[in-house]
C-alpha cells in the first residue's frame, strides 16, 4: 500500500473513533486521542465541524422559523375579515335603515316640523303657531295661553307687540298680545258644504240609519275639532273632538248615529254623533264653529217635494252645486239620489253624487217653468214675489 493511501486511511480513522490528526512541526501526520487536557484537540475538532453544521442546521432552521411566521398570519387575517364584515358594515346599514323607516311613533299631539305631514291620520296646519306647539293644531288658544289677546281682529298699523300688522281696519283700541294675534281663526262660513243627507232611511230604523255627508270644496284640509253638527228643529248639539279627524281637500266624511254597519245599514260612518233623529218634515241640519254658521239645509214642506220622495233615497246635492250658497236652492240644487246601495236604499255616502236632473226651466234662471213669472225670459221678478202674475 503506497504511503499517500496509507495516510488517508489513518485519518479517517481517527476521525471515526473521535481523533483528529494535526501535522507537527516537521510535517508528519500525527494522531492524537481526545483525551489530551490542552483542549487542542477538540478546538481542531470544533472548528473544523462548526462551518459545515452551522450554515446546514442553522440556515433550515431560520427558514422553518420563517414558514411559522407566515402561517401565523393567517388568523390576523381571518379576524380581521370578521370584524370588516359581520361587525363594522353590517351595523351601520342596519342603523341608517332603521332611521329612515322611523319606527319611533310620532306623538300625535305633535305638529312640531310636521306641517301637512301627520303620520297618523292628523294633519298640521301650515301656521307658524302649530310649527313650534305641541297642542292640538287648531287649539290657537292653548297656543296662546297665558297670553293677552285681541281676539284676531285686523291690525292697519303696528299696535300689537306681537307682529306686524294685518291688512283691515286699525283696532279702536289697540291690545298687546306678545306675539298671539292669530288668535283662533276658526272655521270661515263656507269652508264646509253638507253634500248629501238620509233624512229617513227605510232598510233600518232612523235611529241607526241617518246620516249626513260633508264636503270639504277647497285645496287644504281641514280639522273637524270644534266643528259642531247641529240639529236645530229641536236645538240638539254634538261638538266634535279629536286632533286626528280632518276632511282632506275635495274629499267626503260622513256623520250619523253609529258606525255600526250591523246597525246603520251597512253604511261607512266615519264619526258617529249623539244628537237624536232628524225631522223628516220641516227639518234641517248645521254646521258650526262656535257662532259661525258654516253651513246649513232646510226642506220645508212646500218648496220641497213631499217626503215621501225621499223615503229610502238620501236628498243628493248636484255635483256642480258643491257650494254652501249654491246648496241653498231647490230643486235646481238637490235631489233623490238615484244610485242604488248594498241595503236596498239609494245614496252615495262618502263619494261623489250624480248629477241630479233638471227640472223645465226654459229661460235658465234656475227657477222652475211652473214657479216663473216669465218662464220664457228673465226679469227683476222670475219667482212672482208680489204674486202679480
Amino acid at each position: 500500500m503506497s504511503s499517500f493511501r496509507l495516510r488517508w486511511l489513518v485519518v479517517l480513522t481517527a476521525i471515526a473513533i473521535g481523533c483528529s490528526t494535526e501535522p507537527d512541526a516537521s510535517g508528519e501526520d500525527s494522531i492524537s486521542f481526545g483525551v489530551d487536557t490542552s483542549g487542542k484537540a477538540d478546538a481542531a475538532i470544533d472548528s473544523s465541524i462548526a462551518p459545515d453544521t452551522q450554515p446546514a442546521v442553522d440556515t433550515a432552521s431560520a427558514e422553518d422559523t420563517s414558514s411559522a411566521t407566515d402561517t401565523n398570519v393567517e388568523p390576523a387575517d381571518t379576524s380581521e375579515f370578521d370584524v370588516v364584515d359581520e361587525d363594522s358594515a353590517v351595523e351601520p346599514d342596519t342603523s341608517v335603515a332603521d332611521t329612515a323607516v322611523a319606527d319611533v311613533p310620532i306623538d300625535p299631539k305633535s305638529c312640531v316640523g310636521r306641517c301637512g305631514k301627520y303620520k297618523f291620520g292628523a294633519v298640521c296646519q301650515c301656521h307658524t303657531e302649530c310649527m313650534v306647539s305641541n297642542d292640538c293644531c287648531t287649539d290657537y288658544a292653548a297656543i296662546c295661553q297665558g297670553q293677552v289677546s285681541d281676539g284676531g281682529a285686523n291690525d292697519a298699523v303696528s299696535g300689537d307687540s306681537g307682529g306686524a300688522a294685518d291688512s283691515g281696519p286699525a283696532d279702536t283700541t289697540p291690545i298687546t298680545d306678545i306675539g298671539c294675534q292669530k288668535v283662533d281663526p276658526g272655521l270661515p262660513a263656507g269652508s264646509l258644504v253638507i253634500s248629501e243627507v238620509m233624512i229617513n232611511p227605510k232598510a233600518v230604523f232612523d235611529d241607526f240609519g241617518e246620516w249626513v255627508e260633508i264636503h270639504n270644496p277647497g285645496n287644504t284640509p281641514i280639522p273637524l275639532d270644534g266643528v259642531s253638527i247641529v240639529e236645530p228643529v229641536l236645538g240638539k248639539t254634538h261638538t266634535i273632538t279629536g286632533c286626528t279627524l280632518f276632511i282632506p281637500p275635495q274629499g267626503y266624511f260622513v256623520v250619523g248615529p253609529t258606525a255600526n254597519k250591523l246597525q246603520n245599514g251597512g253604511i261607512e260612518v266615519d264619526y258617529a254623533y249623539n244628537i237624536g233623529t232628524l225631522q223628516n218634515v220641516n227639518g234641517a241640519v248645521e254646521i258650526r264653529v262656535g257662532a259661525t254658521l258654516i253651513d246649513k239645509v232646510s226642506w220645508p214642506l212646500g218648496i220641497w217635494p213631499s217626503p215621501s220622495e225621499f223615503d229610502g233615497k238620501a236628498a243628493s246635492l248636484d255635483p256642480t252645486k258643491l257650494d254652501a250658497t249654491k246648496n241653498d236652492k231647490y230643486p235646481f240644487t238637490w235631489c233623490p239620489s238615484p244610485q242604488v246601495m248594498g241595503n236596498g236604499d239609494y245614496g252615495t255616502p262618502g263619494q261623489a253624487n250624480p248629477v241630479c236632473p233638471k227640472p223645465p226651466d226654459d229661460d235658465g234662471d234656475e227657477i222652475e217653468n211652473k214657479n216663473d213669472n216669465c218662464p220664457n225670459a228673465q226679469n227683476s221678478d222670475q219667482a212672482d214675489g208680489d204674486k202679480d202674475g
